[in-house]
């Protein structure tokens, strides 16, 4: 998918309206229009429970522990942001297992990011890899 100029992407967890489902892996990976811009992911809300972790990794190889750059849980402020070391990024999403039928047990989360680069001149090549039940 192909971003207009000075676009900002709006991406939002899973099930957003209500919290995201339980036991599921989901990677999106991200890069800008030139090699030479890096990449800005500004938070609209976001509450990732305790069992949960939202990842911001530079490059596109999630497998590399190394690129990791912030490892989200709990509730940030709106307005907190993070820029990446270089033009390409991935975001993980990865949940809990749900510990039973009554959603009080089941403390799933939220989030909704703003993207853009830092030179607002629009991102490209936006690719969701992947979204769906833990392997």
């Amino acid at each position: 998918m192909w971003i207009a100029e000075n676009e900002i992407i709006v991406l939002k967890s899973p099930g957003l309206g209500s919290t995201y489902p339980c036991n599921i892996n989901c990677l999106w990976i991200i890069h800008t229009s030139n090699d030479d811009f890096k990449i800005f992911v500004e938070i609209n809300w976001l509450y990732i429970d305790k069992n949960s972790r939202l990842l911001l990794g530079n490059g596109g190889n999630p497998q590399d522990d190394g690129s990791v750059y912030a490892s989200l849980r709990g509730s940030l402020s709106p307005g907190t942001g993070y820029v990446s070391s270089n033009s390409t990024i991935w975001i993980a999403l990865h949940t809990d297992s749900c510990l039973g039928n009554n959603p009080a047990d089941n403390d799933n989360g939220y989030f909704e990011l703003n993207i853009t680069d830092v030179n607002g001149t629009g991102i490209h090549n936006y690719i969701i890899h992947l979204c769906g039940p833990l392997q």
